[in-house]
Parts: structure tokens; sequence; C-alpha cells
């Protein structure tokens, strides 16, 4: 099946080359971007479909590259390095800020949350956090994760795309994905990265009963109002896509929460605070978990102490 794209905005200015989709939508200093070449089948074409959908309503540019550069999965950290560094030869005014990379193997489950919320806070000077991302049970998980603009980021995914021929004796058990790993946990790049709970925009479906509801709330689960829903791994995983889907497609009230109802905008600034506060010292909590406002949360919300435990 041929890969079908919505038309691209009306007096849209694509200046990359063939073989990548430019949706100009810039109203947003993140670009979101992904892949999909080859035989896409019609469940990962609604699930581009849903992230195009949530690039319009937010104002996102969207990237999508739909040809193959390198083998042994490595055409992703080329493409992320192209885009630096198509970003880095412009104008610092006339540059995005953030690259936002999603897998197709994701169900975007609520249109209404904006990648913005799961950045650093202006306000809290943080600018030298470069990656945002998120472990699972394996370690660092790429299936989506930010990366800022500059001249740290190009060089970290140039080493990423070199480090098979340059350095053959490393053992990469997830090919770049353990690349970029070894580079982000390297010491010298210490606070470059901050890795963030996983079920903000990577999580898993996690254990649920027949309503959909979760079992347990385990910190790589997504919670009903959440982002989106990472099928990765098996193939069993991505089999239960179609229903998440038929979910995400029908605007289920469940899901499809207003962020003020999400608890996120609570949570997120609660991270990032004592992040900030992290880098300065011991952190000093002053309000106990249930000080934190829960009214408006969805079932399932975490508390603030559960918050800080992923403060690194």
């Amino acid at each position: 099946m041929m890969v079908r794209r919505p038309a691209t905005v009306a007096g849209s200015d694509s200046t990359l080359s063939t073989g990548v989709t430019d949706y100009s939508l810039r109203m947003s200093n993140i670009t979101k971007v992904s892949m999909a070449y080859g035989n896409i089948t019609d469940v990962y074409q609604r699930a581009l479909d849903r992230q195009m959908l949530h690039s319009e309503i937010q104002g996102y540019d969207t990237l999508i590259l739909e040809t193959k550069i390198l083998g042994r999965l490595y055409t992703k950290p080329a493409y992320i390095l192209f885009l630096l560094l198509n970003e880095l030869q412009k104008a610092e005014q006339d540059q995005i800020q953030w690259i936002y990379w999603f897998d197709l193997d994701m169900v975007l489950m609520n249109t209404h949350i904006p990648l913005e919320i799961f950045l650093p806070p202006t306000d809290l000077n943080l600018d030298d956090v470069n990656a945002v991302v998120t472990d699972d049970h394996n370690g660092l998980n790429t299936g989506a994760f930010f990366i800022r603009v500059n001249y740290w980021s190009a060089q970290v995914f140039a080493d990423i795309v070199a480090m098979p021929s340059l350095q053959p004796e490393v053992t990469l058990k997830y090919s770049e994905q353990s690349a970029l790993e070894l580079r982000l946990r390297d010491p010298r790049n210490k606070g470059k990265a901050v890795w963030v709970p996983q079920y903000w925009f990577n999580g898993y479906r996690g254990s649920r009963d027949d309503r959909g509801e979760l079992r347990e709330l385990t910190p790589e689960a997504t919670r009903k109002g959440g982002l989106q829903i990472h099928f990765a791994g098996k193939p069993v995983n991505k089999e239960r896509m179609p229903q998440y889907l038929d979910i995400a497609e029908s605007g289920d009230p469940r899901w499809e929460l207003p962020l003020e109802r999400t608890g996120l905008i609570e949570e997120t600034r609660i991270f990032w605070e004592h992040y900030a506060e992290k880098l300065k010292g011991p952190v000093k909590v002053e309000k106990t978990a249930t000080e934190v406002t829960t009214e408006a949360r969805p079932a399932g919300s975490v508390t603030k102490d559960e918050v800080l435990e992923h403060v690194n």
C-alpha cells in the first residue's frame, strides 16, 4: 500500500530534498519528525493520520522521511542529523528550537495536549537541557523524544551515525538506540539530557481490564487523558493498535480530555521546578504529595512524590 499523505498546507515552503514531505504549519518552535517508507500498512497510516491531526490542531510542522538512507536502523539518526544541520545553517532567528521524534507504532490518544508542556519552562533557565527522553525496563527508549537544535545535538547524532564504523568493538544491543544512550549517559554530557516519566509521552498500554482501566498504576503505563500509547516490541503488542486507533478516532471523552483536566500542567511544572532546584543543591520538598491539586485529574494520576521520583 502506498502512503497516503494529506495535502500540503497552501502557501507552505518546502525546501528539503526529495523524499521528505514537509507539512508547513509554522506556529511553534517544535517540529515533529518521523519516517514512513516501504510497505506502510493501513494501521500505520491511521497512526500517522492521528499524528497529523495533532500537528494541525497544535500548529506543528511535521516532516516525514519517505526514503531509506542507511541500514541497521541508522536511517533514524541520520535523518535527525540532516535536519539538525539543515536548521543550523539558517540564521538563528529562523531556526526551530526543538525536534520531536515519534515512531509510527504510536497511537496518539489526546490531541488536546501540546508538546511544549513536556519541555523545560523558559523561566527556569534550563538552557543546558538539550534532550528530553524516557527509559523503559531495557533502558533508553527512543520511540518518542525531544532534541534541542544546537551544535551539541548535531555532534551527538554525528557520533551515533559514525559509531558502527569508528567503534565496531562497542556492543550496541539495541542498535542506534543504544548508541544514543551511551552518548547521553557519558559523564561529559552530564546535565545535557533529562529523563522524564515515561508515561508523559512514551508510555505503553500497560495491563488493562475489559473496560480499558489500568489494573496497576505502573511508571510505564499511559494514563487516560495521556498523549499517546507506544506499542513497542513484540508483534502481539502491535496487534492491539487497531483497538486503540478505534478509540482515538472516536474522540472518546475519557481519553480526549482538555489539558487542564489531565494533571500534566501541575505535574510537569513540579518536575521541572525540582529539577532546577536540584541543580542548585539538595531538593527541599515544601509540600506533601496530598497538597498537590488533584480535583481535575483523571483516575490514575500520580502524586507529587511519584513525580519527584523521576527527577534525575
